[in-house]
């Protein structure tokens, strides 16, 4: 096993010499070692870092070479080493005016004879001569020309080459590099520094450039607003991708197989929405807001305020207020409810979270735009958010996703349906019906027979009442700050945390890391340090316990999850213990049991989900949580089983909360290979609804997760047939703009023949890169035959 390191290592090292030897070998003049060069006329001293090779050349051969390539790296030998040197000290000096190899009877050097030229690779002093003819054009124009951007307008003296700003412009779409650090960059791998370079003006041309102002008749100065904004294909746009007519579409289905908008408004679960395009499209709107839950209470009435102009006409509109979905789980169950978006017909499975995608994208740039004036700022949040809404537009090609979804959860609806009577199906409709008519309705998805108080509930009515009682002057307490109720509630929570401690010691096993050892280490120390105090506490209120544990018990137990609390409900029948106390762990524990239940209810859900490569993880989670809880929930029902017989409870609470068997009880409604189990086969943990337990339990939890099953399946087939309307705008929209780019070529009068020949031209590179992407958007979607037509399926029989 050594021998073999060692042979590899000394394979690696051996290797690491080679490459070392090649870069050393290419300081000096290497395999180009000669005395003259290949012309035969003078020495060969002279190299190229940019070119193929390093074959070395005299004077006038560099010349010669590089005339026309004035931003390579050329080094010249001077017996030693090399030297870096500039085209400009080699005598190359770039015409403009001309073609190449033309001389200008009229030349006019740059002035002082100092033009600085960025590229991408470096920096570069060039030697430069304008044109000053009788025919010749403004200075900036002949950079132009050669595709140097001016940085002035007005005797220009440093300009940066195109290549070099659509390096730049690519560079910081993906890193939000500044243009100062993109300076900065080239500055490094040269020796010049102190050069101002452009900010705004390159942005803006080709903004201006790229929505088509330039081919505008009157120029860019008659450009209106948002005429320069990437405009998304699959929105409805009127003139563009949306039918002739379409604001008058009769009722019934219409016969264009190119567009379905009319279609879709006539479904049931579209009708009247202004996500269909159809004549309907002023009667509703959805509004999306982080807090919508709060800011909708007094929106009209703060409308009021504001001008006119800026109201909505909620009188005559159908209006709904939504929670994007990832703000949602922060609020309460109410609002999960009330609000969500995967319960609103008609939006599909848009997730109200658009505006602020681009946040993340956008961030690091303020890192340059806070240092920029007003203009530039405003020009470069334009190029940045139309090259975020391009990617958009490129990714639209990705649509088949849906389809796998919708066809799942419309078999899982069925499958689910076949186990529940037709009559109880027929009147969950109608609460659905009635709730997406008028919120004001009682909501379906919402649980109604959950009756049991919850711990938390349960922490208050009893501080509740001590507070009572201390103001009656029945103050029991025997702690300045420990009530009773506090005393059990504490303990209760730290037998909770016990249970959690043992659970990730096993979880990190023999083998953790000393990060996890630490962790592990600080949690045990601290939770020994709880109990020791909360057991100190203990001794005023359950003074019995004494002869059963000695003082050195808590500090000399090794394990701190098998340190005995002594909670009334473990206490022997011989030792005394005050009635509230026991009364205290009753309320508490029964609570908790309920809570337990229900939390029993979520994760065996996700245990009955579909495993798959993403899921694997929050099953596996949910596997663990599952064996928590239930031996959270054993723990509590043995101690109302103890506790029953000092208190002399009946056993009607036995009704409701039965032993757990994990493995058989602690099951989702829908398990056993995806088929949907009947009523007579589902665990006694979905029939639970609190104290008063019976078939209203069963039914209620059936009939939220059935409406939710709806819920998803609907919002699915929405999102279909959204899709593949939208398929439609994006084809149509592709092929309008097109056609508007063939028309802009010749729109613009232009005194020159080449600007003409040039407006045709990006007119017409335009024009064909939208037709190959309405030809490939085709192509990708047709190959899926499912998309020819919209999935019709029949979600309400």
């Amino acid at each position: 096993m050594h021998l073999n390191t060692h042979m590899m290592f000394n394979n690696a090292s051996t290797a690491v010499l080679k490459q070392d030897k090649e870069f050393l070998h290419l300081e000096g003049q290497g395999d180009y070692s000669q005395d003259i060069c290949v012309c035969g006329e003078e020495a060969a001293i002279y190299r190229c870092q940019d070119c193929h090779s390093s074959k070395m050349f005299c004077h006038l051969c560099m010349v010669c070479v590089h005339a026309r390539q004035p931003f390579h790296k050329m080094e010249r030998w001077d017996g030693i080493s090399f030297d870096n040197i500039t085209s400009k000290s080699m005598g190359i000096c770039l015409q403009l005016g001309h073609t190449s190899g033309i001389c200008c009877d009229n030349p006019l050097p740059a002035f002082n004879n100092n033009f600085v030229i960025i590229h991408y690779n470096g920096i570069y002093e060039v030697g430069l001569d304008f044109c000053r003819c009788a025919s010749a054009q403004p200075h900036i124009i002949q950079l132009l020309c050669v595709r140097l951007f001016p940085a002035t307008t007005v005797d220009p003296k440093t300009a940066t080459t195109f290549r070099a700003l659509e390096y730049f412009q690519m560079l910081s779409f993906k890193s939000k590099v500044s243009m100062f650090e993109f300076y900065k960059t080239a500055a490094r791998l040269t020796d010049n520094t102190g050069i101002h370079v452009p900010k705004d003006q390159w942005q803006f041309i080709k903004q201006m450039q790229h929505t088509g102002q330039g081919h505008h008749p009157k120029g860019i100065a008659a450009t209106e607003p948002g005429a320069c904004a990437v405009l998304c294909p699959a929105c409805p746009h009127v003139g563009k991708n949306l039918p002739d007519g379409w604001e008058n579409a009769p009722s019934e289905i219409c016969s264009c197989s190119s567009h379905n908008a009319v279609n879709l408004a006539d479904t049931r679960v579209l009708h009247g929405l202004v996500a269909t395009g159809a004549s309907t499209i002023d009667l509703a709107l959805n509004i999306s807001y982080d807090i919508a839950c709060q800011w909708s209470n007094h929106i009209w009435t703060h409308m009021s305020a504001f001008p006119h102009q800026y109201h909505i006409k909620h009188h005559e509109k159908s209006i709904v207020f939504l929670i994007p979905k990832f703000h949602l789980p922060a609020h309460t169950a109410k609002c999960q409810t009330s609000f969500s978006f995967n319960l609103i017909k008609g939006v599909g499975h848009m997730d109200g979270e658009a505006p602020e995608c681009g946040w993340a994208d956008i961030n690091p740039i303020a890192t340059s735009t806070c240092e920029m004036g007003p203009g530039s700022r405003c020009d470069t949040l334009d190029d940045h958010f139309n090259d975020w809404n391009w990617k958009k537009i490129c990714a639209m090609v990705s649509y088949n996703f849906a389809l796998i979804e919708v066809q799942e959860h419309v078999n899982n609806l069925t499958n689910f349906k076949a186990s529940l009577a037709t009559d109880e199906l027929a009147e969950w409709r109608k609460d659905i019906e009635a709730w997406e008519e008028d919120h004001s309705q009682p909501n379906p998805f919402e649980d109604r027979a959950m009756t049991t108080m919850t711990q938390a509930a349960m922490h208050l009515a009893l501080s509740t009442a001590e507070a009572t009682e201390i103001e009656r002057s029945n103050n029991v307490s025997l702690h300045d700050d420990i009530l009773p109720s506090v005393l059990i509630s504490s303990g209760l929570e730290l037998e909770d945390q016990q249970r959690r401690l043992e659970f990730d010691a096993k979880v990190v096993g023999q083998h953790a890391t000393d990060v996890q050892k630490g962790k592990l280490l600080q949690q045990v120390n601290a939770l020994h340090q709880c109990i020791d105090t909360w057991g100190q506490v203990q001794l005023l209120y359950m003074c019995g316990i004494s002869r059963l544990r000695s003082p050195d018990d808590i500090a000399t137990e090794a394990k701190v999850h098998n340190i005995n609390l002594f909670l009334p409900s473990s206490l022997p029948h011989r030792v005394p213990c005050d009635d509230r106390l026991l009364e205290h762990e009753w309320e508490l524990c029964e609570a908790q049991a309920y809570d337990t239940l229900n939390d029993l209810h979520t994760d065996t859900f996700i245990r009955g989900q579909r495993a798959n490569t993403q899921a694997n993880g929050i099953i596996n989670n949910a596997e663990r949580r599952i064996d928590a809880l239930s031996l959270k929930y054993s723990t509590s029902r043995s101690a109302l089983l103890n506790l029953a017989s000092r208190l002399g409870k009946n056993d009607n609470w036995e009704r409701s909360l039965k032993p757990l068997d994990k493995q058989k009880d602690a099951v989702p409604l829908k398990h056993d290979d995806g088929r949907t189990m009947g009523q007579q086969s589902i665990s006694w943990i979905w029939k639970t609804s609190g104290s008063n337990s019976n078939e209203l339990g069963l039914q209620d939890s059936l009939r939220v997760e059935w409406c939710k099953a709806q819920a998803r399946a609907h919002r699915w087939e929405e999102e279909v047939q959204l899709l593949h309307e939208e398929m439609c705008r994006v084809i149509a929209f592709l092929d309008w703009h097109a056609g508007w780019w063939d028309m802009q070529g010749s729109r613009h009068t232009f005194s020159s023949l080449k600007a003409r020949e040039g407006a045709l031209a990006y007119a017409q590179r335009q024009a064909n890169l939208r037709q190959k992407m309405a030809v490939h958007f085709k192509s990708m979607w047709a190959a899926n035959s499912s998309w020819q037509a919209p999935l019709a399926v029949d979600l309400h029989s």
